[in-house]
């Protein structure tokens, strides 16, 4: 199967301020857009499938 990278602003430690999470009809609960399952309150869950990058190693 093919792979895809999208690169964007790593939210902040909350899933409800990620642009992937989205309000569902219930007010207090959230989805993950990337994976399809409810996210919990809280810090981000260990299933997040976002990943921080690397910083750029410089070379001299």
């Amino acid at each position: 199967m093919s792979k895809a990278v999208l690169v964007m602003d790593m939210p902040e430690q909350v899933c409800q301020k990620c642009t992937l999470c989205y309000e569902t009809e219930n007010d207090d609960e959230y989805l993950c857009c990337a994976t399809g399952k409810l996210v919990p309150d809280g810090k981000k869950p260990d299933w997040c499938p976002l990943r921080e990058l690397p910083e750029k190693r410089y070379q001299s």
